[in-house]
């Protein structure tokens, strides 16, 4: 049997570039070409602001007692802003923007510091690692009471360090405290989502790059009133039942204005 050599012949130049480029739009990621929404806002605390009570060190005097030391539970700003409230996303399933993907294995640093949690309240995601790093030169340690994932109580020497990935989204904000120094408190909000956000000192909040003609159910929390539920916007009462609110974004910017917290919930 004779077989004849024939030569391979390739398309030109121009049609390959085509064909990758039409391989290359199909293998877009599903919901790439979704349009995506901001939504932020300001918290204020309605009512007179309360004083922050200084804190009485008890321990490492010559380290924690250079600090101007005082709780963190409840921090309103010279213009009312109220800081720490922490927003997130409910729903069981929700399309994260592909540029999230970049920080899925960050590392997210929750510093001891000053003789206190630097930031008080950290957002983290499940497969990030969450280093809990020592600033001061004394002791530190750690403990954290999360439900979802297994719990943690490390010691930080001055300098030192220790990570921990968590698996699991946690239902709710988890405490973290020092057991050497007692005034030392902190939260942790531990979701398997990107949208979380924590309001700053100024009592504003942003969230980006949520799924725009999706409805989602907006989860609304603080460490001293739990539920953020008595709230009212424009001279109005919302209905935020249990501190939740549902919202269907359009593509762009979404602007809550100011939203007043009952001093109530504070009692």
């Amino acid at each position: 049997m004779t077989f004849l050599s024939r030569p391979v012949r390739y398309p030109p130049p121009f049609i390959l570039t085509a064909i990758v480029i039409a391989v290359s739009i199909l293998a877009l990621p599903a919901g790439s070409s979704a349009e995506w929404a901001t939504l932020s806002g300001r918290f204020v605390y309605d009512g007179a602001p309360p004083v922050a009570n200084k804190i009485t060190v008890t321990k490492d005097l010559e380290v924690c007692g250079k600090f101007d030391l005082k709780a963190e539970a409840i921090r309103v700003g010279a213009d009312g802003g109220l800081a720490s409230v922490v927003v997130w996303v409910r729903n069981k399933t929700v399309n994260a923007h592909p540029d999230f993907a970049k920080t899925a294995q960050d590392q997210i640093v929750f510093d001891n510091k000053e003789c206190r949690f630097t930031p008080h309240v950290e957002a983290i995601r499940t497969g990030q690692t969450l280093r809990l790093k020592n600033s001061d030169s004394v002791a530190h340690n750690s403990q954290a009471l999360t439900s979802a994932n297994p719990q943690f109580n490390v010691n930080l020497p001055p300098g030192g360090h220790h990570d921990v990935i968590f698996t699991k989204s946690e239902r709710l904000p988890v405490p973290i405290s020092c057991a050497i120094h007692p005034w030392m408190k902190g939260y942790l909000i531990i979701k398997d989502n990107p949208y979380m956000a924590v309001s700053g000192e100024d009592g504003k909040f942003s969230m980006e790059n949520l799924p725009a003609g999706t409805e989602l159910e907006f989860q609304v929390w603080h460490e001293t009133s739990g539920y953020v539920d008595d709230v009212k916007s424009g001279g109005q009462k919302l209905s935020w039942k249990r501190g939740r609110f549902e919202k269907t974004l359009s593509p762009g910017d979404h602007d809550l204005g100011d939203i007043l917290v009952s001093s109530a919930l504070f009692q």
